[in-house]
């Protein structure tokens, strides 16, 4: 979804929200004395300066796609359009006439009135808090480390820690059949465990230890049998720093 549909949508929900605020439906009583409490109750709160509160707060925080000269010609069209009445019908159905009547009495009081004043800015705020725990929590349920994950992660410090020493011996001696053995053995193992995929699996629950192999495999398929041994200090540097972080994301470090 692109993200200035996301912002649009989230901020469209929230200017709903705060103009409804917060009460739990009933259904005990009748249809007209509903609307004819939503009535009073947008006669004690109109509906406008609600929303010219909400693009304000909108404005602020999203600047670019909320500018004055848009706000202005948002606020026009809805004067134009029935959304008042729209708006009454979410009222009647979502509250009943005790409920409506009391919010009423609410917003006409001082605490009220300064309470209305700063629900906008509540509501934007809240939903920023919620958008950014749900995406941490979804985030963290998906990388929660399962038994193929574990495996993966153990798979990947074998095969680095057992390589390194190998391939530095190999450097040294010019064995480059070594090299190229580990090389192999590399992309087999990212190939297996589905680093070249998009779908979830080990390889998103810990990534740092699909990327020590792979930038390890990069890094050597980058030199030649010529030149393999001058780029040693680099390659061990680097494979090394690697290596730490797929403990360290593991939790064997």
């Amino acid at each position: 979804m692109p993200a200035v549909f996301k912002v649009h949508t989230s901020f469209a929900v929230v200017i709903l929200v705060f103009i409804c605020g917060f009460a739990q439906a009933s259904d005990a009583d009748s249809a007209e004395q509903r609307l004819a409490a939503a009535k009073q109750l947008l006669a004690v709160e109109p509906l406008e300066p609600r929303l010219v509160s909400a693009l304000e707060i909108g404005a602020r925080r999203y600047p670019a796609l909320y500018p004055a000269e848009l706000r202005e010609k948002v606020i026009k069209r809805l004067r134009q359009t029935d959304f008042e009445s729209k708006y009454l019908v979410v009222l009647t159905r979502t509250f009943t006439t005790a409920e409506l009547i009391a919010l009423g009495r609410f917003w006409s009081t001082p605490e009220g009135k300064s309470a209305s004043q700063k629900m906008a800015t509540f509501v934007t705020e809240l939903s920023g808090l919620v958008d950014a725990e749900l995406g941490a929590a979804i985030a963290f349920v998906e990388r929660a480390p399962t038994k193929e994950g574990i495996k993966f992660a153990a798979r990947a410090i074998e095969l680095l820690s057992s390589a390194i020493p190998r391939i530095q011996a190999a450097i040294t001696t010019s064995d480059f059949k070594q090299i190229d053995q580990f090389g192999r053995a590399a992309s087999q193992f990212l190939v297996e465990s589905g680093f070249y995929s998009a779908a979830p699996g080990p390889t998103k629950q810990f990534p740092e230890c699909a990327d020590a192999v792979k930038r390890v495999s990069d890094l050597l398929s980058l030199a030649s049998a010529s030149d393999r041994a001058a780029v040693s200090e680099l390659f061990f540097d680097r494979a090394s720093s690697h290596l730490k972080a797929c403990k360290v994301a593991a939790g064997s470090e």
